[in-house]
């Protein structure tokens, strides 16, 4: 009995507002049914969406499945005497390399040259 007073009482205290929301629906439902456009609008952007996470995996499919990284020498010189140790031959540009095993004293007998670099 106690609830169904404390109900009554609450609609009793918000009936216009009440029947200001129920006003606001007829209204949204007339401009509704007017435009069927609007229903239809969600669509797009949905599909969108779709399409940009579609391409988020696709792309990161192919990261995934790019394989070993691969260092490379660059700014190689003719004019340095850079040693490869596992060939012990001078390393030229492009050649790969292990940023572990590169020698750090490369490019120090050329003041003028670039320095060659393990890069990825």
């Amino acid at each position: 009995g106690v609830l169904t007073l404390i109900i009554l009482l609450v609609l009793i205290f918000l009936f216009t507002r009440i029947q200001i929301a129920i006003e606001l629906i007829e209204e949204a439902s007339k401009a509704v049914g007017s435009m069927m456009s609007v229903l239809f609008f969600p669509i797009g952007p949905f599909l969108i969406q779709g399409l940009v996470i579609l391409w988020f995996a696709v792309v990161a499919s192919f990261l995934a499945t790019s394989g070993d990284k691969e260092y490379k020498v660059v700014d190689a010189s003719s004019a340095e005497t850079c040693i490869n140790p596992d060939n012990n031959k001078m390393f030229v540009t492009n050649d790969i390399c292990d940023p572990g095993t590169f020698p750090s004293d490369c490019g120090n007998n050329c003041t003028d040259c670039p320095i060659p670099q393990c890069v990825f």
